[in-house]
This record gives C-alpha cells, structure tokens and sequence, in this order.
C-alpha cells in the first residue's frame, strides 16, 4: 500500500512554551496553546477554533472537537503502563503508540501497519515533525501531535519530579 505524506511540523513558540505553531512548507497553518495545569488544549487550526481534554481528571477518553461542539477525534489510553493511544476518526479506528520503550518517537498504525509518525528532531528539542498521510486533515494531525506531547510532558515531569 502507498501512502503518501505531507509533511507537518511543530515549532514551539519559546524555549519552555506550552505553544505549539503547526506549520507545513508553505508556512504556518495553525496553533496548538496547551493548558498548563490540566491535559487539554485551545487549538486554531486553519482558521477555525477547536478543543482538545481529557473526559475525567485521572481517566476517560481524550476528546477532540470543533468549536461548534462535534466531537471529531477520541483517543483512549488503555494502558497506563504503556505509552499508546486507541485512537478513532471518521469511523476507523488506528493505534498511536511509542516505536519503542527508550525513545520518543510515536508510530502510527492501522491494520497492523505503520502508516506514519511522530517524532521530535532532536534530542534536546520539542520541535517535531508530524509525518502522517495527507488524507488526514491538519487538524487530526495536530490533535495527535497534542496527545504525543502530552506524554512527552509526562515523562518529563515524571523526570523532573525524581531529581
């Protein structure tokens, strides 16, 4: 099967931001301002406003939906020991997890095969590159952008909090 990508990238807009600005190589196309004290965010992809949550505090699914109220996306983290997402869209249904335990790169997976990824482009960097089929819309592709960043943060304050 040929899948072809279009190529996104995450730029945090400071050096410790919670903003993300999505950009393709035309420029950029949207913003992702993740919430600093609970796991959400506001997002403005492509001119229209969206929302990205949790359901509970500690459980439930990760929601995604337009500023009109439909929920487009929704993510659930059957495990919380593994660094992975069921993730459903426009009636199917795909795998978001880690590639492997000791990196941080997030592979996308339908049907038992990887059809993308997410990754940061270096080790001391946030900055990422979403590499997903371009028949996902932006804004699909910025919600799984937030949902690996979310355990990106995660790790990190795990981390942060053991030092």
């Amino acid at each position: 099967m040929i899948v072809f990508l279009t190529m996104l990238k995450a730029v945090p807009k400071g050096w410790f931001s919670s903003k993300f600005e999505i950009v393709t190589g035309a420029g950029p196309v949207g913003l992702i301002e993740m919430a600093f004290a609970s796991e959400s965010a506001e997002m403005e992809i492509e001119g229209n406003s969206y929302k990205a949550y949790r359901e509970g505090i500690m459980h439930g699914l990760f929601l995604f939906e337009s500023a009109t109220g439909g929920i487009l996306a929704s993510a659930d983290k059957t495990s919380a020991f593994e660094r992975s997402f069921e993730l459903t869209f426009d009636g199917r249904t795909y795998t978001l997890e880690a590639e492997s335990a000791l990196f941080r790169k997030f592979i996308l997976i339908e049907n038992g095969e990887t059809i993308g990824s997410i990754y940061p482009d270096g080790v001391f960097t946030t900055e990422s590159t979403i590499d997903l089929p371009d028949t996902f819309p932006v804004h699909i592709q910025a919600f799984m952008f937030w949902l690996v960043a979310l355990l990106w943060k995660r790790a990190s304050d795990s981390a942060a909090a053991g030092t």
